[in-house]
């Protein structure tokens, strides 16, 4: 999740059921790494098939105004590496362990939350249970990544959590990721539900 949440002193330990959260602050918690270190595991059987689910989590506190933390920019594969220095890497592809940054496309009426491997010919997301290329989309770009920090999430939607979509219905999307088979990926979360 996109938060933005206002903490004056200590950090905050949040632990994740099947997904990640990511936020954005002025102050970070020094307690996390910013190495992409397992927080969660989980068994999960998807379609008769187990896999284990490595959670990882992004976070951090805000003193600031929450509007001019992140931009969404149109773009599409050739123009996205226009905005490297900004783009948001939140996980990897893996097969050969492509860097993914978030982006977020229009799929059957809803705002959806996905990633773009770098240097890749789409932008995918995931959504009511398939995969959609998407040739255009918007880009999560961020004056300052120092600024963010990945960390455990419990379950609950911040009270300052930034929407990165919307359902069809109207439902609001946020930004989250989770390790699915050997890749770690960005995605939609609406509510406990990782897309």
């Amino acid at each position: 999740l996109l938060e933005v949440y206002e903490k004056f002193d200590t950090c905050l330990l949040r632990l994740s059921e099947n997904f990640s959260v990511v936020a954005w602050s002025l102050k970070m918690c020094p307690v996390y790494s910013n190495k992409l270190t397992p927080y969660y595991m989980r068994l999960i059987t998807q379609n008769g098939e187990k896999w284990v689910y490595i959670v990882l989590g992004i976070s951090a506190y805000s003193f600031g105004d929450r509007r001019h933390i992140i931009e969404w920019i149109p773009a599409d594969p050739t123009t996205a590496s226009n905005y490297s220095e900004c783009a948001v890497v939140a996980g990897y592809r893996g097969s050969d362990g492509a860097p993914q940054i978030i982006i977020r496309a229009i799929v059957n009426n809803a705002l959806v939350p996905g990633n773009m491997p770098k240097k890749n010919d789409n932008g995918y997301i995931g959504w009511e249970g398939e995969v959609h290329a998407a040739k255009t989309f918007e880009l999560c770009c961020v004056k300052d990544e120092t600024k963010i920090s990945w960390k455990r999430f419990d379950g609950q939607l911040p009270e300052r959590a930034i929407e990165g979509g919307y359902t069809a219905d109207g439902v609001k999307l946020y930004i989250g990721r989770a390790a699915v088979r050997g890749a770690l990926t960005p995605g939609a979360v609406s509510s406990l539900k990782m897309f």
